[in-house]
C-alpha cells in the first residue's frame, strides 16, 4: 500500500511540475509574439532611417550639381537602396529566427508536460501492480512459509500448484 501512496503523491508532484511547464510554455509562445512584433517594428524604424540617408545623399549630390541619373552618384544611390533593404531583411529575419526557437522551446516544454502526467500515471500503476504482488505473496519475496499462510484455504495441491507454491500439507493424527 506505501508504493501506491507514494505514486498517489507522484502524481501530484507530477501535476504541479506539469502545471509549470505548460506556463513556461505560454510564456515562450507570447515571447515569440513579441520577437516578431518587435522586428517588424526595428525593420520599419531602419526603414525610416535608410529614407533620411538617402534624402541626404540626394540632397548633397544636387547641392554639388552632380546629375543623379547615371554614373557614380547613381551607383552609390542603388548601393544604399540595396543595402538598406538588405538590412531591414535581416532585422525581420533574426525576429523570426528568434521566434521560431522560443515557439520549439514551448513546444517542448508541453510535450515534457504530457510526458509528465503520463509518466505519473503509469509508476501509478506499476505500483498497483507490486502492492497487488506484494499482498498475495506475504510481502516477502523467496520466503514460501508467509506464501503458504495466505493460502491455506486453498482445498487441494492441484489449486496450489496453479500459483506455483508448495501444496500444506496437514498432518492427520
Amino acid at each position: 500500500m506505501s508504493n501506491t501512496l507514494s505514486a498517489i503523491m507522484g502524481i501530484l508532484q507530477a501535476e504541479a511540475n506539469a502545471s509549470t511547464l505548460e506556463h513556461n510554455a505560454k510564456q515562450a509562445e507570447a515571447q515569440a509574439g513579441y520577437e516578431k512584433y518587435k522586428s517588424g517594428v526595428e525593420a520599419r524604424m531602419q526603414g525610416a532611417k535608410d529614407r533620411h540617408v538617402q534624402g541626404l545623399q540626394r540632397a548633397r549630390f544636387a547641392r554639388a550639381g552632380i546629375s543623379l541619373e547615371t554614373g557614380s552618384p547613381l551607383a552609390v544611390m542603388i548601393d544604399s537602396a540595396t543595402q538598406a533593404s538588405m538590412t531591414r531583411a535581416l532585422i525581420k529575419n533574426r525576429g523570426e529566427a528568434n521566434a521560431v526557437i522560443l515557439k520549439d522551446q514551448g513546444n517542448i516544454a508541453d510535450w515534457q508536460a504530457s510526458q509528465t502526467r503520463n509518466m505519473s500515471y503509469i509508476n501509478l500503476g506499476v505500483s498497483i501492480a507490486a502492492d497487488i504482488a506484494k499482498y498475495y505473496t506475504g510481502g516477502a519475496s523467496g520466503d514460501t512459509s508467509q506464501t503458504q499462510l495466505n493460502f491455506q484455504g486453498m482445498r487441494t495441491e492441484r489449486e496450489a500448484r496453479s500459483y506455483n507454491i508448495p501444496a500444506i500439507q496437514e498432518s492427520r493424527d
